[in-house]
Order: structure tokens, then C-alpha cells, then sequence
């Protein structure tokens, strides 16, 4: 019973708003969207979308942020070695040029992930990829080189 009184309501709204039950529009036609309207929606969400996707970019934020963790784990190595490296008596570079003697703990597993700690060329350096983040020998400071989504 109650399915007749909302199909007979339903169809007096209808006849009151004048309201056909296909919503035809003037003319006869259906008022449904066209199949190449439909194609620009789609087009134009598919465009949208990639300029979304360019902007935010998530590989390039990955790699900036991992870069970033690079450089404050050499810039704690930098502090670690010139610590090391005043507290010797002769200040030889020697001296400090392992993870123990330099008190430099290298973080296991290794982070980032592929990232290498080493001390090379009488420097501390961390290296990601393409990025370098090496101890300068002098100001003790965490130096780029190579190719880094980071900037100094």
C-alpha cells in the first residue's frame, strides 16, 4: 500500500512540474549528455589530473627528502670528526678516519635506503645516487657535489 501512495504522489509531482519521465527537452530530445561531450569531461579530468601529478611530483619529493636525511647524517658526521679531531693531540687526520675513531655510529640499516657513509680522499662523505654531501676539511660544514634535488 504504501508503494501506490509514493508511485501516485510521485506521479502527481510529476505532472505538477510538468516533468515527462524520460526529461525530455524542448523539441522532443533527451536531455541526456552526447557521447563527445562526454569525451571533453574526460579529456579535460585527464589534463587536470596531469598538471596535478607534474606539480606535486612525488619522486622528486621522495629524493629531496632523502637528500635532506643524507645531509643532516653528514653534518653530524662533520660535527663527530672535528670533535675528534681537536680532541687529538697531533690533530692528524689519521687519527680520525674510521667510524670508531671519529665516534661516528653509521646508522644500520643504512638510511636512506642505497646511501653510503665512507671516509675518502681524507674526507667524510655520504653519497646517495648522484648526490655527494661530503665534510668540507676546514669549516666542517656538510658541502654538495654531484647532482642533488637539494640546494645548498
Amino acid at each position: 500500500m504504501n508503494k501506490e501512495k509514493i508511485v501516485t504522489f510521485l506521479k502527481s509531482m510529476k505532472d505538477k512540474l510538468g516533468l515527462s519521465p524520460y526529461c525530455k527537452k524542448e523539441g522532443g530530445k533527451d536531455g541526456g549528455f552526447t557521447l563527445i561531450e562526454l569525451l571533453i569531461v574526460i579529456a579535460m579530468i585527464g589534463m587536470l589530473a596531469g598538471i596535478v601529478i607534474a606539480v606535486i611530483n612525488p619522486t622528486r619529493q621522495r629524493t629531496k627528502a632523502n637528500e635532506a636525511v643524507l645531509r643532516a647524517n653528514v653534518a653530524k658526521m662533520c660535527q663527530a670528526w672535528a670533535a675528534c679531531l681537536n680532541a687529538s693531540p697531533t690533530g692528524n687526520l689519521a687519527e680520525c678516519n674510521t667510524a670508531a675513531l671519529a665516534g661516528i655510529n653509521v646508522p644500520n640499516p643504512v638510511v636512506p635506503v642505497n646511501s653510503v657513509y665512507r671516509y675518502t680522499n681524507n674526507r667524510w662523505q655520504g653519497v646517495l645516487g648522484s648526490c655527494t654531501i661530503y665534510c668540507d676539511r676546514t669549516s666542517f660544514k656538510p658541502t654538495l657535489s654531484g647532482t642533488c634535488a637539494i640546494v645548498q
